[in-house]
């Protein structure tokens, strides 16, 4: 095996388009990577997307892996044709860990069904920030506990369908505040503190045997001698993660042109100041131009430094041996194992049960008898974080719309400013008012319409599409959390509006009071 074919074993790139172009097949030919990771802007269907994992097996002719940002819930890239889940936080509101494994089994064996083996899950952050805007909903929990308990089996359903899984973001992204897509995050902890809080989840999922960890870009102060991206860090890869932690599977970066690593280094000097510090798998989502340069960029310094050659190696034997355990054979491969109604049904069964009624003190729920003087007002969904797909709205605003054609229906920006909150609102009042809100607590100019609401309105019913902290807005009284809007939630939600289905659902996380 040639010196190139070795660098290109240990990329993970992403591709453009939903067919096998000139571009992708260029891309194949000189990098040769061992792995590509799939977006929704691959997919269309699972006809479409079977084609194209075949045509690229086809054309490389041998073992690669395709890999895949799975979570369920916001994280969610298979859609049409497949099985929708509920995310992380959703999953642990049914309280019960066994949802999150019949989840991880459902997702793992359509995946597989189509021959992606590697899931870029499950998080095992603990969202113990309230405040944090890229990870909220996509965590189990704000305690080390609940998170190991539910990713655990979450993991287990992985695994039993064959499919690699991958903890995610270590050393932690729950404490932080900044989005790492965007800016290197802080987590100023000590060692201790990490090793009884952020690394306890890790720790459960790499005693039981986990295949991969996520290296995210966040900077620890207390326990990092240099100002620098986790991903960057053999303090925090080889010392803590391996030595401290004994994990020995395959260490993956999180995609190194997001701005938590891009602001302070280049896409190659990342991709090789990572390769020396101890990661396996450099992962580079978008941009063949990036691609192109981190890896020539390796072949140069490996044929000046023979340190990187030997890290090279070290890396290559570990991906080697993974490439070749996960790769699925094309004969493997089954459409009709994927969206089937048997697992259909009981995801919708799983997300009936996250459906939270979290406080009803008007009896509010169930929903009847809006008239011409109530109000319902609908936020327009937003893309948060990077990581998240665009998504088109709220399918509950239309369904409440439809059902109560008498009542005003308005929507707004989520990013409203607070003058545009007053405005809205303005020569509006009257008996009962329902918003359906995304993070409000926040947004300046959401949190100030809720508040406007229940200085006009009677009643107020909050209805919480994602993070359930806008249920801890002064003075609500009835909210309902539905923590994400992909079809199924938004389908159940619907049913606990108005009363045919319970809301058993229970918070899995503590709710502050937000002036």
């Amino acid at each position: 095996m040639t010196l190139q074919e070795k660098i290109g074993r240990l990329f993970l790139i992403g591709i453009q388009g939903k067919e096998l172009t000139d571009e992708t097949r260029d891309l194949l030919d000189r990098i040769q990577p061992g792995f590509i990771i799939l977006f929704q802007r691959n997919v269309e269907s699972g006809e479409q997307l079977k084609r194209l994992i075949t045509d690229i097996k086809n054309y490389v002719g041998r073992e690669i892996v395709f890999a895949i940002d799975q979570e369920g819930g916001i994280v969610t890239r298979l859609e049409e044709g497949f099985t929708i889940s509920p995310g992380a936080m959703a999953l642990s509101a049914t309280n019960d860990p066994e949802n999150a494994y019949r989840t991880g089994r459902i997702l793992g064996s359509e995946m597989r069904a189509l021959g992606i083996s590697w899931d870029l899950a499950p998080v095992v952050d603990v969202n113990d920030n309230y405040r944090n805007r890229s990870t909220g909903v996509r965590a189990f929990g704000d305690t080390p506990q609940r998170v190991a308990e539910y990713s655990q089996e979450f993991y287990r359903g992985l695994r039993e369908e064959g499919v690699a899984a991958t903890a995610k973001h270590f050393p932690g992204n729950g404490s932080i505040e900044a989005d790492p897509h965007l800016d290197m995050p802080v987590l100023n902890k000590t060692l201790e503190e990490l090793m009884q809080n952020e690394f306890i989840p890790f720790q459960n999922v790499i005693d039981k045997g986990i295949e991969s960890v996520m290296i995210s870009h966040v900077y620890l102060p207390q326990v990092m001698r240099e100002r620098l991206p986790s991903a960057v860090s053999k303090e925090v890869m080889k010392d803590l993660l391996i030595g401290r932690l004994g994990f020995r599977g395959i260490l993956v970066s999180d995609d190194l042109t997001m701005g938590g690593v891009a602001n302070f280094f280049d896409v190659d000097e990342a991709s090789y100041q990572a390769l020396m510090a101890g990661m396996d798998v450099i992962d580079i989502c978008h941009e063949s131009a990036n691609m192109f340069r981190a890896f020539d960029y390796l072949v140069k310094k490996a044929q000046e430094e023979e340190c990187v050659m030997a890290e090279i190696d070290r890396a290559f034997e570990k991906v080697s041996g993974f490439i070749e355990h996960f790769n699925v054979p094309v004969s493997e491969m089954n459409l009709e194992k994927a969206g089937t109604e048997e697992n259909l049904n009981r995801m919708d069964e799983i997300t009936a049960k996250a459906i939270t009624v979290y406080k009803n003190s008007d009896e509010m729920i169930p929903l009847n008898n809006l008239g011409k003087e109530d109000l319902i007002c609908a936020v327009r969904p937003l893309r948060q974080s990077l990581v998240e797909e665009e998504r088109e709205g709220s399918s509950t605003a239309g369904k409440l719309h439809e059902s109560f054609p008498e009542t005003e229906f308005i929507q707004f920006n989520a990013k409203l400013s607070e003058p545009e909150a007053d405005e809205l609102l303005k020569g509006r009042k009257g008996r009962k008012a329902v918003v359906l809100t995304e993070n409000a607590y926040l947004f300046p100019g959401q949190k100030k319409l809720v508040l406007n609401l229940l200085e006009r309105y009677e009643q107020v019913l909050l209805v919480a599409l994602r993070n359930p902290y806008d249920a801890g807005i002064s003075g609500i009284d009835n909210a309902v959390l539905s923590y994400g809007y992909s079809i199924p939630n938004q389908k159940n939600l619907v049913k606990a509006l108005f009363g045919e289905i319970k809301a058993s659902g229970i918070c899995p996380v503590p709710i502050p009071e937000i002036d």
